[in-house]
């Protein structure tokens, strides 16, 4: 815990206590006491005739006058007062968003932690570079299984249970490329399976060379198991 001298500088409380918001509160109170005393007195003086003959009347025609008198004031009050709070609830909004607006170096923190920072993208590319490089018809030959949408989506999984701790995604494809990526796994006898909503959920967690997350290992461990099931039977019946 190190001392702030901000917190205790002068200079600083001063710029608070003089800043524009509260200068502004400081020219509402006195608007506001400034139209209040004139305004009574404007209605003091235009009823001061009345006001000094009511001992002279009836107490009926008295509290008549009298109620007249109020009523013209708060008539006059209500109207001031609705004009100082249209002016307060512009000014007020202004300051509001003047607060919400955010600098150029907040704006560029909040974009790079919504998109990601350059280094932590650039790694990523790379990784998707190292793993297209070798052609898509590679890395579908080392496939165990293509997971399909059947149109929209491709992915295609690998697993190894001695050398891996979960599934891989060794390539994905989206509208043309899964297109391309279903022609080659026919060329290559690479098992297809439709799971749309495995599918879809692959395409959108995963990227090439990603093992496969832990709340999709189910899904895919029942593709797997099926394949496997399926390469057994054919090694039977053949």
């Amino acid at each position: 815990m190190a001392p702030k001298f901000e917190k205790i500088n002068p200079g600083a409380g001063l710029k608070r206590m003089f800043s524009r918001r509260s200068l502004m509160e400081g020219v509402k109170a006195m608007a506001k006491m400034t139209i209040f005393a004139f305004i009574a007195y404007s209605a003091i003086s235009a009823d001061w005739g009345k006001l000094v003959g009511l001992s002279q009347v009836a107490p009926t025609q008295a509290a008549i006058a009298v109620g007249g008198i109020l009523h013209g004031l708060l008539v006059k009050i209500a109207l001031f007062w609705f004009v100082i709070a249209v002016a307060d609830y512009f000014f007020q909004k202004k300051e509001v968003d003047k607060q919400l607006k955010m600098t150029k170096q907040e704006l560029k923190q909040e974009m790079k932690e919504q998109e990601g920072s350059p280094e932590v993208k650039s790694a990523q590319y790379q990784k998707r570079r190292q793993m297209m490089k070798g052609g898509l018809a590679k890395q579908l030959k080392e496939a165990d299984v293509l997971i399909t949408n059947p149109t929209h989506f491709a992915v295609a999984i690998k697993y190894e249970r001695n050398s891996m701790h979960a599934p891989i995604v060794l390539a994905k494809g989206q509208d043309f490329l899964a297109l391309k990526m279903r022609e080659f796994a026919r060329d290559l006898e690479l098992p297809i399976v439709e799971n749309k909503p495995l599918a879809r959920a692959l395409y959108a967690q995963c990227e090439a060379g990603d093992f496969v997350p832990r709340d999709l290992f189910g899904p895919v461990a029942e593709v797997l198991a099926y394949i496997y099931k399926s390469v057994k039977s054919r090694r039977k019946s053949a």
